[in-house]
């Protein structure tokens, strides 16, 4: 069976995933002045007391989803699709202004003055006007240009009066922080977005650790804070999410995913019980794997990623020896989710060494693991997975 993924090309990347940039530039630090607020986690806000932290976070919040009268809406219409009743009734198509939107509903103020709502889970797609900065920043996204794309969705954010628009335009922000390397601030405006709207359907965007973060001690100081807010589930879960990497706290952790894997919440439950197996890859048998896989069928699609990492990471033990799948698993998350760069290139390696384990065992696949090897080096050249894929490839003695 020959493996293929189906991928755009697309230029290098520009900045390395890995320790958060030193430095208190307004880039590196997403800083920015709206009426006096300041909007972002500057050093010394780093460096305050645990109370003054809250005190600053509670500021962030208001700042991003305060009252924004000052800032004059675009003028065209919103366009909203929904679901039909029935199945294979085409969407209809309702036109006006988005007044609100939420993970839970939206409500559309229509163009005779009424008011709809219709549940979020029936939206199929918008059609919105967006500012030049928002177009400019997803422009420079899909060209892999983060840094440049991050000070343009600030930007944009600071026009956007739509609230509904300003915490996808966060999502957007907290993506442009994972490409970056920068875990500790993608989490804390991750943190900010979610406070604003629990219900949201942008948690995807939660920078959870799958195996494939690197880890430093800044990180694991400001993930034990995370894992320390009871009072809030999601925060929590992250944080110990990237404290299974810490030989210290690595069972405080499993003790804490241990309770949220019972969360009221199903997204919250799902993911914390998809981050335990991470401490079963090295045990797991065949049946134990085989539930795994059939629990992430049953997932949201969009929380599937990291779940296929620690899928395919048991399927490529020795024990379980199915590389094949494993290869599928990995190549799931290169293809599928594009924007988790760091996981997706790390995927992008374990696939390539599953396949090698198939070659070894007798199939010739070496050259579908070179082509994989080079898509990562093409596509994601200074990631931390790049540096070992042109090792592979210098094992295999190809330049």
């Amino acid at each position: 069976m020959m493996i293929r993924t189906k991928r755009k090309a697309s230029p290098g990347r520009q900045a390395s995933p890995g320790r958060e940039p030193g430095g208190n530039t307004a880039l590196q630090e997403n800083v920015e002045t709206n009426r006096g607020i300041t909007i972002g986690l500057t050093a010394d806000a780093r460096r305050m007391s645990r109370c003054d932290k809250r005190i600053v976070a509670v500021a962030l919040l208001v700042a991003m989803i305060g009252t924004v009268f000052d800032r004059a809406p675009l003028q065209a219409e919103d366009v909203v699709y929904v679901a039909g009743a029935k199945r294979g009734q085409p969407p209809a198509q309702w036109k006006g202004q988005i007044v609100k939107y939420t993970g839970k509903e939206l409500e559309l103020r229509t163009s005779l003055g009424t008011t709809k709502k219709f549940l979020a889970a029936r939206i199929v797609k918008i059609n919105t006007p967006l500012t030049e900065d928002h177009k400019a920043a997803d422009a420079l996204l899909a060209q892999g240009k983060y840094a440049a794309a991050l000070a343009r969705y600030v930007a944009a954010r600071n026009k956007d009066g739509r609230q509904w628009m300003r915490r996808r335009i966060f999502a957007q922000e907290v993506w442009c922080h994972r490409a970056l390397g920068q875990f500790g601030l993608a989490g804390e405006q991750f943190i900010i977005l979610y406070q604003s709207d629990p219900t949201t359907a942008l948690v995807d965007c939660v920078p959870l650790a799958w195996g494939a973060l690197p880890f430093s001690g800044s990180l694991e100081r400001r993930a034990g804070e995370w894992m320390a807010r009871a009072d809030s589930p999601i925060t929590s879960l992250l944080g110990a999410s990237h404290l299974l990497s810490s030989a210290s706290r690595r069972n405080e952790a499993l003790e804490r995913l241990g309770r949220l894997a019972t969360d009221r919440d199903p997204n919250i439950a799902i993911l914390a019980q998809a981050q335990l197996w991470r401490s079963q890859v090295v045990t797991a048998g065949p049946q134990q794997v085989a539930t795994w896989q059939r629990a992430i069928e049953k997932m949201p699609k969009p929380l599937r990623a990291g779940p296929y990492y620690v899928l395919g990471q048991a399927l490529a033990r020795k024990k379980n020896g199915q590389y094949e799948e494993a290869a599928l698993a990995f190549l799931r998350i290169a293809t599928l989710y594009e924007n988790n760069l760091t996981l997706s290139s790390a995927a992008l390696l374990e696939a390539g060494s599953a396949l090698e384990s198939l070659s070894r065992n007798g199939e010739a696949r070496n050259g579908e693991a070179r082509d994989l090897y080079q898509q990562l080096v093409r596509e994601h050249p200074r990631s931390p997975a790049a540096a070992s894929a042109r090792e592979r490839l210098r094992t295999l003695k190809i330049p």
